[in-house]
């Protein structure tokens, strides 16, 4: 329920309250990868991007094919201002 409570909040550009929600959800199921990425990209939305990059580092471990995850990260990266550690993302990519 917190899942899709956080995606109508996502609609309605409240991004922070989504991201509680995606917590919330996350304490039910904590390997979601589709709710991990779905925080990551509102972290992104709100300039938390180590935080974003974290999450999607985390999708990696759980699961190497999500491929979503690479372009949200990658995305994370353009949108980051000081692209701090870039190599941080293509690292990973080229495993």
């Amino acid at each position: 329920m917190a899942f899709y409570k956080a995606l109508a909040l996502d609609s309605m550009s409240r991004f922070e309250e989504a991201i509680t929600e995606y917590e919330t959800a996350l304490q039910i199921n904590p390997a979601d990868i589709e709710i991990l990425n779905s925080l990551g990209v509102d972290y992104t939305r709100i300039g938390q991007y180590d935080l974003a990059i974290d999450v999607f580092e985390r999708i990696q471990q759980i699961d190497p094919a999500f491929e979503p995850c690479y372009c949200n990260r990658i995305i994370t990266y353009t949108e980051c201002s000081s692209m701090i550690m870039p190599s941080r993302c293509f690292t990973s990519l080229s495993k």
